[in-house]
């Protein structure tokens, strides 16, 4: 009886598919051509002409921008200590890193924590499904 109560506690972790399921893959190669055409030569015209110094700060600003949607994130997938690093670096970056143009966490040694509501509905045992490429964002899947 014991032998099958312990054999009950050992379920694994679910690992994400390797598998690639495509069903719209001519109208994903068509996204993924204009997102090449139109967002390719804006972004290499972006870097070009914008200065390293303002391209690192708006990217700092991202990433701040992004702390509370992954500290929800962080909430839903029951990851507390996370949640809380995360409640810290939006802080310190608001506050000390003017409104998040410094990541002066970062250079503190707290590091942007991963979380978004993919990773959140694979916890909560959402399937991938299939394959999809979206105008600007890029690759991605119905989860």
């Amino acid at each position: 009886m014991a032998a099958i109560f312990v054999a009950g506690c050992a379920a694994t972790r679910r690992e994400p598919s390797t598998q690639i399921y495509d069903p719209y893959e001519a109208g994903n190669r068509r996204v993924l051509a204009a997102n090449q055409a139109i967002f390719g030569p804006l972004a290499r015209g972006f870097h070009a002409v914008t200065p390293a110094v303002v391209r690192d700060r708006l990217n700092s600003l991202d990433s701040n921008l992004k702390e509370p949607r992954i500290f929800a994130n962080d909430l839903l997938q029951l990851r507390f200590g996370a949640a809380v690093k995360t409640a810290g670096r939006f802080l310190a970056n608001t506050t000390l890193g003017v409104g998040g143009l410094f990541d002066i966490a970062g250079q503190a040694g707290l590091p942007q924590q991963s979380g978004d509501f993919g990773q959140t509905l694979f916890v909560w045992g959402v399937d991938d499904g299939p394959y999809l490429v979206l105008p600007l964002f890029g690759p991605s899947n119905m989860r």
